[in-house]
């Protein structure tokens, strides 16, 4: 009977410590889950972040790039502006050649 109620002390302190071994499982199943859930949710606010960046870095080339096309056609109107007063020079001082030339001749 002692030898019994022994056999049936450590039975029951098998069964505790199954108990509690599957508690601590349950225990860092549900750790591991919570943790996998805080890496995705920091993977997916970094992948937004990133995607925010790639937007923001495209709207300044955009920008950038309009820039550019602004100042290749200020440069344009520039250089016609400068190439039509250099012909109105040239002209002007034809112009006086003529003039001089003519005053020469009458002289």
């Amino acid at each position: 009977a002692q030898l019994a109620d022994e056999r049936a002390r450590l039975a029951d302190e098998r069964a505790r410590l199954a108990d509690e071994r599957a508690r601590l499982a349950d225990e860092r199943a549900t750790s591991n889950e919570q943790e996998l859930l805080e890496t995705r949710q920091q993977r997916d606010a970094f992948q937004q972040q990133i995607r925010l960046q790639v937007q923001q870095a495209d709207e300044r080339v955009r920008r950038a790039e309009e820039r550019a096309r602004s100042n290749e056609q200020e440069l344009l109107e520039t250089r016609q502006q400068r190439d039509a007063f250099q012909q109105q020079i040239r002209l002007q001082v034809q112009q006086a050649d003529e003039r001089v030339r003519r005053a020469e001749e009458r002289a």
